[in-house]
């Protein structure tokens, strides 16, 4: 009003819906019993969107039962903006978030991508709700929405996200196995160009995503880097 101005355009924050997946799943303070393993997912991605300021209005877990999932799902999207489903994405036995998205008539915009961790991950749409399906695994679940759920959040508010970067100076050779895919390393990022690669031993070791604040990319089609090369490393925020 002190400038002169009556109205001014705005956005809502989206509502995020957060649905885990896995007859495994504990729920933190539940006993441990062989089989199982604790529900690191849902609260891992609950307190990154609260730190973004992302209201989280669902939060919750549904096993592996076609019936029940088809029934969270659209229940879940009734009152939200934007749903977040992690696990049960890929293509084993047990996986049935991609048929039961196409069973109910949900629009794919793409399922699959050619990023180490993350491959499985998927976007659809439906009663002009967003889906992103993430992967079980933690590492891969938190760089799918670091590449994806981050810049749809954005877009829900007419916004651009520009993604961190850094520059750094390789200090070892990097070589793998396999170049099909952009992979992205955990590594803890310094000054002057300098980092650390973390023990990594894939995408469920959530203890080096906890100690990493920076993803060194290895380009698809790269088998070696080398020591004395710049890479490009995403920065991770904090």
């Amino acid at each position: 009003l002190s400038c002169g101005t009556r109205y001014i355009s705005g956005y809502r924050v989206p509502r995020v819906g957060i649905l885990v997946t896995g007859d495994e799943l504990l729920n933190p303070g539940e006993e441990y019993s062989a089989g199982k393993i604790y529900n690191s997912n849902g609260p891992l991605l609950f307190y990154t969107l609260k730190k973004w300021g992302y209201p989280v209005v669902v939060n919750e877990r549904v096993g592996d039962d076609i019936e029940k999932m088809t029934g969270s799902i659209l229940n879940t999207l009734k009152g939200v903006d934007i749903l977040f489903i992690s696990g049960s994405v890929s293509v084993g036995d047990f996986d049935y978030v991609r048929g039961v998205l196409d069973d109910m008539g949900a629009m794919r915009v793409f399922q699959k991508v050619a990023i180490k961790p993350g491959k499985p991950v998927g976007c659809y749409i439906k009663d002009n709700k967003v889906i992103i399906a993430l992967p079980g695994n933690p590492v891969a679940a938190y760089v799918s929405f670091l590449l994806f759920g981050l810049p749809a959040l954005y877009r829900l508010q007419n916004r651009q996200y520009e993604q961190d970067t850094e520059t750094v100076i390789l200090r070892d050779n990097i070589i793998r196995k396999f170049a099909d895919r952009e992979e992205l390393l955990p590594v803890r990022l310094g000054d002057k160009q300098d980092y650390e690669l973390l023990d990594y031993n894939g995408s469920a070791h959530l203890a080096a995503l906890s100690r990493s604040n920076g993803l060194l990319i290895i380009p698809r089609g790269q088998l070696r880097l080398e020591a004395g090369d710049s890479a490009i490393a995403i920065v991770i925020p904090q």
